[in-house]
């Protein structure tokens, strides 16, 4: 992978913004707002970064910014305080409009400035709890005030930085100089505040363990499977084990193809198989915003992974990272690195606009990244009612819900009032049909992230790490751990519910029934999975089975289906000892490495044999061609399974999956109603494939008299997928380049398709470590990350977009090109200003105490 010394971006012009929103979008917007003076012009003007200084009143120190190449701010300051000041405002200067839109997101608060279209998913964020259990979080760390040191620390830090944030918003609105986006929507921010912070914890929580597959799997359970959970668990096993490569390696591993299951069941809903159960649960899901369904639909995942020096070739570890999230401008992260010298701060990485402190990154002493678990952090329940009251299961019998009134303003009209209803385990997502109410981890009693990262970014060694660890309970994460002493690690951390039976809670629970343990507790995190410093030499996690046979407690059913995990496994341990350097791991991320796929590898031979076997009489001149290409594919030593944009094979071996799965479940789940729930993963369709070419599962249930096996399918498949793309490209298959095919699109928070990108053409798939699932591409890699341990300097990152959400600014998407070539660009962490290197410097702020303006 190349490795970028000086890249320049573009800067746009604003009379490019005059024409484009010459006429009205949709009738939102007025062109006076825009044209007049402190709108377009203004805006455009104050988004230029220059070497200034400026004076501020929340500081008491002075305060140095030294903006490098890429945007990026390297924060040098006496204290925590007045970095993290220093970080609100930058956050503010760059990152206003995109901090704003999602505050009111996670509060219900869209509506106030969009109207009643907004009204629906502002009902939908407040009933799941993402702002009240922000402010039951506030609430206890200012009534502990006084009682924790750190925590005092950590609330002035906080209480600094939104003063950084609000210093900026005062200056925007006192000059007219809002980003443009504020001047389209005709509304103004509002202060920054601790609240929102906390907002944006839920609202990563929300984003990362919020899921609704117990009701998927319960209306599978019933009309798919007859109520029968032992026909269930060949399509959807209750230990998701096959051909898994865990990601802890203390507790074992798998067998193949599959282990047996473990004894126990689980408690059962009450309303098995009736209609108002199927009612229930598609009200439900037809009422989640769609920016959450989409989050559902076309979760990726993330990598990361760290080599021992055992490995490397500099006897030190070195780690990688990459999260995969939605891909947006602004971007979701926000690089920066923070110097506090009286406090011993100095650390690099990935902010979140709104938040003082770097989420994942490295300091001068160790290096830390995160991917997803994928745990069962939500339970459904239903219940029996009477006369308006539910019974609780308990010793008090019949109870009432308590109904709570929440006033939401909306634009041009009164404000709305809503009713929320709690049961004694959840709020009421439903009345449709049985009510259903949610209990979701991120909601049931506060915790302390703000401590955790607190410690992290200061952290020395493994132990301090650890025990900052400690306090990180939602999200739950796999977090990879290295450092400059040589020791590596990777634990789940987070909150797991302690079941009292294996697999319990993957289905609605009757909420009724006396003998189910409502009370969670969760698993002590002296009892999660952990490894350091294994003989393996390396560690990964890539949203996988998280632990082998040897551990004992039930953590999910629907954690990913194991193709990325086993491809970084592959590549690590395949690596002599001694050869693994910063080049190897880029090119694991988005190289030859991070493009092989290999869930291409186990079906693409089932595919040209079933051809072969049953095909040949039946292709004509192009599928001919199809099929010479996607063997010439599959039998190239340089290209097999490489997701590259420039070859044909991937194309044709992704179009002809695609069919092929629609074959192989759409009849069995159209005929039981069930046609949008989710399908069994492509682990248990590669089981299938190998072990059961006869299972009765590759039959076409609507042609009667007749019984398909999996090479039928297969070679249907393979002719259908060859006339879509005959279709759409023509029949010259050299048209048929997978970057044709498989783009990617980079949009704009507020929709506006002229502020987004794209589309691209695209390497990579939904399996290949580069991930990129889907022919509209919209989701993966947020960010990648390589840490030398050995070497501060030979550290690498890049995003796909840039630092300023500004679009007249010229690092508002100036890394995109970068991010796609797979460039990265050095992660400067020099300890003072004067030692920074000086070609590197983009412009210089200082922050001054002193009143607000600029001197």
């Amino acid at each position: 992978m190349k490795q970028l010394s000086i890249f320049s971006g573009s800067v746009a012009g604003i009379f490019i913004f005059v024409l484009v929103f010459s006429t009205p979008i949709m009738g939102m917007f007025a062109l006076g707002p825009i044209l007049s003076p402190g709108g377009v012009f203004g805006a455009a003007r104050d988004s230029v970064q220059r070497s200034e200084t400026v004076k501020v009143s929340g500081i008491g120190e002075t305060v140095t910014i030294v903006r490098d190449n890429w945007g990026v701010p390297h924060i040098y300051g006496e204290n925590w305080e007045d970095i993290a000041f220093a970080l609100g405002y930058v956050h503010g200067v760059d990152r206003l409009f995109q901090m704003e839109m999602i505050a009111r997101t996670g509060m219900g608060r869209m509506a106030e400035i969009l109207g009643p279209s907004a009204l629906e998913d502002d009902v939908w964020y407040l009933r799941v709890g993402v702002l009240r259990a922000a402010e039951e979080m506030l609430e206890t760390y200012e009534r502990e005030r006084g009682q924790n040191p750190d925590l005092d620390r950590v609330l002035w830090i906080l209480d600094a930085y939104c003063e950084g944030v609000n210093t900026v918003v005062r200056q925007r609105i006192r000059t007219g100089t809002l980003p443009l986006e504020f001047h389209l929507l005709g509304f103004e921010p509002s202060e920054w505040t601790p609240l929102k912070a906390l907002v944006f914890n839920r609202l990563m929580s929300l984003m990362l363990t919020f899921q609704t597959y117990d009701l998927h799997a319960t209306l599978l359970r019933d009309r798919l499977f007859g109520g029968d959970e032992a026909l269930m668990e060949e399509l959807f096993p209750v230990n998701q084990s096959r051909y898994q490569v865990p990601v802890v390696p203390t507790y074992g591993d798998y067998e193949i193809p599959t282990p047996p299951r473990p004894e126990g069941s689980v408690t059962e809903s009450s309303h098995r198989g009736e209609e108002d159960e199927l009612m229930a649960i598609y009200d439900v899901l037809h009422h989640i915003p769609e920016s959450v369904d989409l989050l559902q639909r076309l979760w990726v995942g993330s990598n990361n992974w760290v080599a021992s020096g055992s490995k490397t070739t500099t006897g030190r570890p070195i780690l990688a990272n990459d999260m995969h999230l939605g891909i947006t401008l602004p971007h979701i992260w926000y690089e920066a690195h923070m110097v506090a010298s009286e406090d011993g701060v100095n650390v690099y990485g990935y902010t979140l606009p709104g938040v003082p402190a770097v989420v994942v990154g490295f300091n001068t002493h160790i290096a830390w990244g995160f991917t997803n678990v994928g745990n069962d952090g939500v339970d459904w329940y239903e219940y029996v009612w009477m006369d308006g009251k539910y019974w609780s299961g308990r010793e008090d019998g019949w109870k009432e819900p308590t109904d709570i009134e929440v006033v939401i303003p909306v634009k041009g009209q009164v404000d709305h009032v809503e009713t929320f209803r709690f049961t004694e385990d959840g709020v009421l997502m439903t009345e449709m049909g049985m009510t259903l109410a949610m209990k979701w981890t991120a909601t049931v009693e506060p915790t302390y992230e703000v401590l955790a990262f607190y410690g992290l970014n200061m952290a020395r060694n493994w132990r301090e790490f650890n025990e900052s660890m400690r306090h990180f309970m939602d999200p739950t994460q796999n977090v990879v751990y290295a450092d400059a002493d040589g020791n590596i690690a990777l634990r789940p951390t987070g909150r797991f519910i302690k079941r009292s039976r294996f697999g319990e809670g993957r289905f609605v629970l009757n909420g009724s029934d006396p003998t189910l343990e409502k009370d969670w507790e969760f698993i002590p995190y002296g009892e999660l999975p952990i490894a350091m410093n294994p003989t393996q030499g390396y560690l990964a996690s890539a949203n996988q089975k998280t632990a082998g046979p040897g551990y004992p407690y039930y953590i999910s059913s629907a954690q990913a289906p194991g193709y990325r995990g086993r491809s970084i496994n592959r590549l690590l341990s395949g690596a002599p000892d001694g050869s693994i350097d910063v080049d190897f791991m880029m090119d694991a991320q988005c190289g030859d490495g991070g493009i092989y796929d290999v869930s291409a590898e186990a079906f693409a031979p089932y595919l040209i044999g079933s051809i072969e076997k049953y095909g040949p009489s039946r292709l004509d001149s192009v599928s001919r061609d199809a099929y010479n290409a996607l063997k010439g594919w599959n039998d190239d030593p340089s290209n097999r399974y490489l997701m590259r944009k420039d070859l044909v094979g991937p194309t044709i071996f992704q179009a002809t999956m695609n069919l092929f799965r629609r074959l192989v479940w759409d009849d069995e789940y159209e005929e039981a109603g069930v046609a949008h729930l989710v399908r069994p993963q492509d682990n248990t369709l590669e089981h299938l494939v190998r072990e059961h070419p006869d299972s009765p599962w590759f039959d076409d249930i609507e042609t009667l008299g007749e019984t398909e096996d999996r090479d039928d399918l297969m070679v249907e498949a393979f002719l259908g997928a060859v006339d879509d793309l005959r279709e759409e490209f023509g029949p010259d298959i050299g048209e048929w380049a997978w970057g044709g095919y498989h783009q990617m699109y980079i949009d704009h928070l507020s929709g506006i398709q002229a502020l987004g990108r794209g589309p691209y053409p695209h390497d990579g798939s939904g399996y290949t470590l580069l991930a990129a699932g889907g022919r509209r591409v919209r989701h993966g890699p947020s960010q990648r990350m390589v840490v030398d341990l050995s070497d501060p300097s030979n550290c690498w990152s890049v995003i796909p977009g840039g630092e300023s959400g500004v679009p007249t600014n010229n690092h508002y998407d100036d890394q995109i090109a970068m991010w796609l070539d797979g460039v990265y660009h050095p992660m400067f962490i020099e300890e003072n200003p004067e030692t920074f290197p000086q070609h590197r410097i983009g412009s210089k702020l200082i922050l001054v105490p002193g009143g607000g303006g600029t001197s």
